[in-house]
């Protein structure tokens, strides 16, 4: 916004007519400020993509250690039944 009053002031002090030229204006103005909005917002989608990429593998890597816990609860939970089952006797016959 800032940038669109300023080329206007400049157009004012370079004593070009802006009032009979604004269709040459508005194109002058649009002509310097589309490619510099189109830069930054190639930046924006550089960023959130390295921002998607570092979140993905730190949830790939929490997803790694919980599958490694799920697996020695597993493991824990066969191991105590076996155990309460030979402590019982059920498995005595084997």
């Amino acid at each position: 916004m800032v940038f669109v009053v300023g080329a206007f002031v400049l157009l004012i002090l370079l004593k070009i007519n802006v009032q009979t030229n604004l269709g040459q204006v508005g194109d002058f103005v649009g002509g310097l400020l589309n490619p510099i909005l189109s830069f930054l917002a190639l930046i924006a989608i550089a960023i959130s993509i390295s921002i998607q990429e570092k979140e993905l593998k730190s949830s790939v890597h929490l997803l790694q250690s919980q599958e490694k816990i799920s697996g020695f609860k597993i493991l824990k939970a066969q191991f105590l039944i076996c155990w309460s089952c030979k402590k019982i006797g059920v498995l005595s016959k084997f």
